[in-house]
């Protein structure tokens, strides 16, 4: 069964210039602290001459001058992964429904035609809350659609293509009709589907 990453890809995106940023920061922090560590070591073996002390010192302020410009250089992409990051926080919790509706998009086939899809929240029951069911702390939806198919047959295979997409908790046919189509008869259906995060 191929697994459906509900991530948006912009959130992926941000994750990987978080870290990038973070990376950047602690190899510029990690520098600093060698070329202190380094001018330290140069006092203690030749700490006599001040003119030795003194071109160091310049070498040093020179290379936390550098340093700092990079911080700079990085300060305006970490306001950036900050502004994503808080982006990303505002809508993580919502899913990209475009990946449901491709999903059925490809499992419509030849033979079936939707007409109607609605996308709701499922309320939960006092007694999903009091058993405290691990799915009723989190969103579950329902998808009710209703639709057409050239007959019994084909409205039969798409509720068995939905089910083994492995996407929804359970797909259920709630009724099929007759119903003209064009110059001939059709069968009408409508049907639900659960659906956990």
């Amino acid at each position: 069964m191929k697994a459906i990453n509900l991530i948006p890809a912009w959130r992926r995106e941000a994750r990987r210039r978080r870290r990038y940023v973070r990376h950047w920061g602690l190899g510029v922090a990690m520098y600093a602290v060698l070329m202190v560590g380094a001018w330290a070591a140069t006092q203690v073996m030749f700490g006599g001459p001040e003119r030795a002390a003194a071109e160091t010192l310049a070498e040093l302020r020179d290379e936390a001058t550098q340093t700092s410009k990079q911080i700079d250089a990085l300060k305006p992409k970490l306001a950036e992964a900050q502004v994503t990051l808080a982006a990303s926080r505002s809508v993580g919790s919502q899913p990209d429904w475009s990946l449901l509706l491709r999903l059925l998009a490809g499992e419509l086939g030849d033979h079936v035609m939707l007409s109607t899809l609605r996308l709701e929240p499922v309320s939960r029951t006092g007694a999903s809350l009091e058993r405290g069911d691990e799915a009723s702390n989190q969103n579950q939806y329902r998808l009710r659609m209703s639709g057409i198919g050239r007959d019994q047959a084909a409205v039969s295979a798409f509720v068995l293509r939905l089910e083994r997409a492995g996407l929804f908790d359970n797909v259920t046919l709630i009724d099929t009709r007759r119903e003209p189509f064009r110059e001939s008869t059709a069968v009408g259906f409508r049907m639900e589907c659960e659906l956990s995060p």
